[in-house]
């Protein structure tokens, strides 16, 4: 999804009025809303939302570490807001915020939780936090169920019901085949131990129960993982113990966490157990169409085949969401809320940038105020002489390292030896994409590591508030200019990265931060 043109074309206006409304949603008890109530001007009950103080942070990445930095929203609400309890304005209540522009463009522009609420005499400023920091917890119904993700898999398990040889046939009976959980049209995968003692890790692509709860797996592979080490032949009572098995591109296994309930009535998205999913009741159009991020899928696409994630793993996770983007982090990529839907970004070479995810062009009359300008940024305490990633060569069951080094001269200082991002198990098990797939990361992510950056922040129009961090940009100027320009030379069409933008609609600008790598050469 995106903006529409008309949406898009009016932060462009000259002139404009804005109305904001707030749609707290349905959920759950770590959620708390009141029946997808909406309020704005023309609402019935008592409490206005005012036209100005909107602030909309969105996600700020920091380079080389590949952090991020959530953002949220703020608004002023003006009214009685007693009594409190019993009413939307709880803390932890989700809503969306809608802008109404000129009398006729409505458009979702932010989604976040309700953290704090200040003010008084009925002037108030109601803090949201960012979505994606809230999916730390799952959005739960029932008061039985865990607020942690994957919370029941160590329970998930059963003994062979029948002795099993996949030579001969390729369902596994088990007592109890009710426990196994995969994602829809997906494989699952179990962890068997043979009589030996001996550990393997089979694929199974369906469970059928025939006397409940006996019944079989379908195997189709009896030794995925790590290694591609087979085991035929299972004796009855063997152990078989369900695992989480996430096998798909990065930003689907990102769609079906957010959008996944268990009950599959969330749209394409919503097919992972609920253990494994937010819970969120969300509409399927919060998730960004294809043609959105496919070129910036291409920039991380290996030379053959896929780029796909094997994550798997047998225990809670405490920390949520958190887990699987410190995953995506490690390879230089990340969701982002881009205009009025979730989406994915990958960081890249903005040199070497696919020519689709260039998304604006900024020039001199676009620039309200330079905020800051540093050649190099003081978010980069040190850059490295070596970038590594590491990861696990199915082929040969090893780890393996990929590495690109400084060539030349040292430019900076001070420096560190490597910066090691341990990659190991997140690639799909199979060769020889793996190689091409650390390959591709390493490029991508190695001259921020290797080189300084120019860290550039500037106040631009409106317009600029489609931009979210990962997206490329191109600077034409007659006035800026940085390490890299010659003598006399200004910034002429400059790539950069965004990494982080504040939306101020009502003062009609936006912040953009924006980050330039030293050399245009490395990796070349």
């Amino acid at each position: 999804m995106a903006w529409s043109k008309n949406f898009t074309d009016s932060l462009n206006s000259p002139s404009k009025k804005i109305e904001y409304g707030l749609l707290f949603m349905t959920g759950s008890n770590n959620a708390i809303y009141n029946n997808s109530e909406f309020l704005s001007e023309s609402a019935s009950t008592r409490v206005y939302l005012g036209e100005a103080n909107v602030i909309i942070e969105n996600v700020r990445v920091t380079p080389s570490r590949w952090s991020l930095n959530f953002g949220g929203f703020t608004v002023e609400v003006l009214g009685d807001l007693r009594k409190i309890d019993g009413s939307v304005f709880v803390r932890g209540a989700i809503a969306e915020l809608h802008m109404l522009r000129d009398g006729q463009f409505t458009e979702r522009v932010a989604m976040g939780q309700l953290r704090s609420v200040s003010g008084g005499r009925g002037k108030w400023i109601f803090q949201f936090g960012d979505i994606l920091s809230a999916m730390n917890n799952r959005f739960i119904h029932d008061t039985n169920d865990s607020y942690v993700y994957y919370n029941d898999i160590k329970d998930r398990k059963s003994k062979v019901h029948t002795n099993f040889d996949f030579a001969i046939d390729t369902k596994l009976y088990v007592n109890n085949v009710t426990v196994f959980q995969k994602g829809t049209n997906s494989f699952g995968m179990v962890r068997v131990t043979n009589s030996s003692g001996d550990i393997f890790y089979y694929l199974y692509s369906a469970a059928i129960v025939t006397a409940s709860p006996v019944g079989y797996l379908q195997i189709v592979n009896n030794g995925y993982w790590p290694s591609t080490t087979t085991n035929n032949v299972l004796p009855v009572h063997s152990l078989v113990e369900s695992i989480v098995f996430l096998e798909d591109k990065p930003h689907q296994i990102f769609f079906k966490t957010f959008m996944s309930t268990g009950q599959g009535t969330q749209g394409p998205f919503d097919t992972f157990p609920a253990q494994w999913g937010s819970g969120l009741p969300f509409s399927p159009d919060i998730i960004d169409s294809y043609w959105d991020y496919l070129e910036f899928y291409a920039a991380i696409k290996p030379s053959s085949g896929e780029y796909k994630f094997s994550i798997s793993f047998d225990e809670a996770k405490s920390e949520g969401f958190r887990f699987l983007l410190d995953k995506f982090l490690n390879c230089g990529m990340w969701p982002v809320f881009r205009q009025n839907a979730f989406s994915f970004r990958c960081c890249q070479n903005p040199y070497k940038a696919a020519t689709g995810t260039i998304q604006a062009s900024i020039f001199d009359k676009d620039i309200i105020q330079v905020e800051s300008h540093h050649l190099f940024s003081p978010s980069q305490s040190v850059s490295f002489m070596e970038s590594v990633v590491t990861y696990h060569k199915v082929s040969t069951n090893e780890s393996k390292n990929l590495g690109v080094k400084i060539s030349g001269r040292v430019t900076d200082l001070p420096k560190d030896t490597n910066i090691t991002r341990d990659n190991r198990f997140i690639y799909k098990l199979e060769t020889p994409n793996q190689d091409d797939l650390a390959t591709k990361d390493l490029n991508r992510m190695a001259i921020w590591d290797l080189q300084t950056y120019e860290e550039l922040v500037i106040t631009v129009r409106e317009f600029y508030a489609i931009l979210v961090a990962g997206d490329i940009v191109e600077i034409t100027s007659s006035d800026l200019y940085g390490v890299m320009e010659g003598e006399g030379k200004t910034y002429q069409q400059k790539r950069a990265m965004v990494l982080g933008v504040r939306w101020q609609p009502n003062q009609s600008r936006c912040i953009l931060t924006l980050g330039m790598p030293f050399d245009p050469n490395t990796n070349s």
